[in-house]
């Protein structure tokens, strides 16, 4: 899943995260609340992190930096400084 509304693209892995179950630590470092449970299971079979809500992302890249398995990616977008 892919946020690219706001001022970054957030990705998230859900062949990497290990579930909201047993993890959450990318959404509770987001301070926007960008993230959160995905309501359908993953092939591991759990619930994991999605992009809620990808027009409030700031690219702060605190869920990336805090993901233990990697599963969080996120691209700052370039801003057109001659618009």
């Amino acid at each position: 899943m892919v946020a690219q509304k706001g001022r970054a693209e957030v990705w998230v892995d859900d062949r990497l995260c290990k579930g909201t179950e047993a993890c959450r630590i990318c959404i509770h470092v987001c301070p926007e609340d960008v993230l959160g449970a995905w309501d359908r299971l993953s092939r591991r079979g759990v619930h994991p992190a999605a992009v809620l809500r990808p027009d409030l992302c700031t690219g702060c890249e605190l869920c990336m930096l805090h993901c233990p398995d990697l599963a969080v990616s996120v691209v700052r977008r370039e801003v057109d400084r001659h618009g």
